[in-house]
């Protein structure tokens, strides 16, 4: 490239040649210079506005002229070799294509004729976008149950058969706990008397009009059916959600494990005779599955989750 020499260092001819072209298209336009160079004669400097598809060139903020006059003493200085100003900077982008997007396999396949291809990939609108992380990735797990319940003393009765109970699966607990004082459904109920006789749930239809197809008691409760275990309301239904009643609960016991009235029963004053549980009442009083009576039995008080686990553990023999 040829250079002229001034006392204050070598000039490129390019350079000049910026200069001279900003220059003419300064005096015919200033409009557009002002537009090109992101500057005016009455407005401090503002970044130049151009198109990210058009090529640039951007000139030094320090070197653009001011106004006519500051151009020609700076033309003038050039020209003696006398240059004090900053010569003017030309930067020249050079348009480099984009690299290919990777394939499916992660690279860029280089083909005999030096072009590059790759295959689409194409990604569900619907999938998530992978995320990179030097962490491991955790894995929802699901819950563990308790190898004792926590909520309950392992050295009482109650305790004792809840545990149990959960070694064998019969009964998993609520959220890790027990709770010994809550009341047990009916749906709830011929679902721990299934697992504790380890039957088979029914693949069969439910005759009860409120038991949905698909709900996680349908089973239970048409095993309980054809087991002759349960026999719903007078209405057709069964009333899964419902409380089970003290009486209730001997009813279901007695039937699925077929007992029968041992020797020594004591009568109950709140069990009258002729009731639809009276002999369910007095056969589970008499095989003591109900321990926190005495003389009276409180058939229509709800059971507790704590009466119904001593009552399965004593009938199956674990209590």
């Amino acid at each position: 490239m040829m250079r002229i020499h001034t006392r204050h260092g070598a000039i490129t001819i390019f350079s000049i040649l910026t200069l001279l072209v900003a220059t003419g298209l300064y005096q015919q336009d200033k409009e557009t210079f002002a537009i090109l160079s992101g500057f005016s004669d009455s407005e401090s400097p503002q970044p130049a506005l151009v198109s990210d598809d058009a090529e640039q060139v951007m000139v030094s903020q320090n070197t653009i002229p001011q106004t006519d006059a500051a151009i020609k003493v700076l033309l003038d200085e050039l020209l003696q070799g006398g240059a004090q100003a900053s010569l003017p900077t030309v930067v020249v982008p050079v348009n480099v294509a984009p690299l290919p997007t990777p394939s499916s396999d992660g690279l860029i396949h280089l083909n005999s004729n030096s072009t590059t291809s790759v295959a689409p990939v194409i990604i569900p609108s619907s999938a998530p976008v992978p995320v990179a992380s030097s962490a491991a990735a955790v894995v929802p797990q699901p819950p563990v149950s308790p190898a004792v319940f926590p909520d309950v003393p392992s050295d009482s009765l109650e305790g004792q058969a809840a545990n149990m109970l959960l070694t064998k699966g019969v009964l998993t607990g609520i959220d890790g706990q027990f709770m010994a004082s809550k009341t047990l459904t009916r749906a709830e109920l011929v679902t721990i008397i299934m697992r504790s006789k380890q039957g088979v749930p029914s693949a069969s239809v439910s005759t009860f009009s409120d038991v949905e197809a698909g709900a996680w008691y349908e089973s239970p409760v048409v095993w309980a059916a054809e087991n002759k275990i349960v026999t719903g309301y007078a209405d057709g239904t069964f009333q899964p959600n419902k409380p089970v009643s003290r009486s209730e609960l001997a009813a279901i016991l007695v039937r699925a494990y077929g007992l029968t009235l041992q020797a020594g029963t004591t009568s109950l004053s709140d069990v009258p005779a002729g009731q639809w549980f009276t002999e369910s009442v007095t056969i589970a009083a008499s095989h003591n599955l109900f321990t926190d009576t005495s003389q009276s039995f409180r058939p229509l008080q709800f059971a507790t989750r704590s009466t119904a686990a001593i009552g399965i553990c004593k009938v199956m023999g674990d209590c």
